[in-house]
């Protein structure tokens, strides 16, 4: 009942209800691209509260009892995200290509057979990476409108900058490391167009980027992608 809802609710104060009520929005946040209708999400709900609330147990043998209709549930799902995520690639596609077509007009822009499209501002004058290297670099990514920045690590390091007391941080503690092989094919196939030293602008299409996936809040599916990369070291498997 309502009465009983409320005096359960009255056991915390309204700031640690609300902060709990977040908590838990944050956790489910994840769900929502299942994208359940109200009776799915219900029943999502009634198992939370058998755990949470009834610490009711399940063993995996009562969990496999399921596996079937699972599986049928999670597939139907998927074959609808895959969906979504292809109507809503299909303009983002045309407005990468029509952007790419303008791009490459401009002087010292050149492009790759596979769509690649790329500015050498630097060419540097170390080593140059190969798949093997892992890399050490500072970036900066935008969508195609060139304002709306989805990752930085460049505006990360100017921010620990200002909020550093002596305003000096060392350039490369702040830049990505890792392999290349782990990065997008964009950057797989750009960065060793420079050497170290060097800094490149890279206007990477869908599908050398994320395809028709969506990453994270910004990047929404068939996104062509534009990174300015400077390319501070390389390291070679010994």
């Amino acid at each position: 009942s309502s009465t009983s809802n409320t005096s359960k609710k009255n056991t915390l104060s309204e700031k640690e209800y609300e902060a709990i009520k977040a908590f838990g929005h944050a956790n489910a946040a994840r769900f929502q691209e299942l994208d359940l209708s109200f009776d799915e999400a219900t029943a999502f709900l009634d198992g939370v509260k058998d755990a949470l609330i009834l610490k009711k147990p399940l063993d995996n043998a009562q969990l496999m009892a399921h596996q079937e209709v699972l599986k049928t549930f999670f597939t139907k799902k998927q074959e609808k995200m895959n969906e979504k995520s292809m109507q809503e690639a299909g303009p983002n596609k045309i407005a990468g290509t029509q952007f790419i077509t303008e791009y490459k007009k401009q002087p010292n822009v050149k492009t790759t057979p596979s769509g690649l499209a790329y500015e050498i501002i630097n060419p540097g004058n170390g080593k140059s990476p190969t798949e093997k290297s892992t890399i050490t670099v500072h970036y900066h990514g935008t969508l195609i409108d060139q304002k709306t920045v989805f990752d930085s690590s460049m505006d990360r390091h100017a921010k620990a900058v200002a909020s550093s007391t002596d305003k000096k941080i060392d350039y490369k503690s702040t830049a990505l490391n890792a392999p290349l092989s782990n990065m997008i094919k964009g950057w797989l196939e750009g960065l060793p167009l420079i050497q170290e030293g060097g800094k490149i602008k890279l206007v990477i299409p869908s599908d050398l980027a994320y395809g028709d996936r969506k990453m994270g809040e910004i990047i929404a599916p068939g996104s062509t992608l534009i990174f300015t990369i400077e390319l501070l070291e390389v390291t070679n498997p010994i």
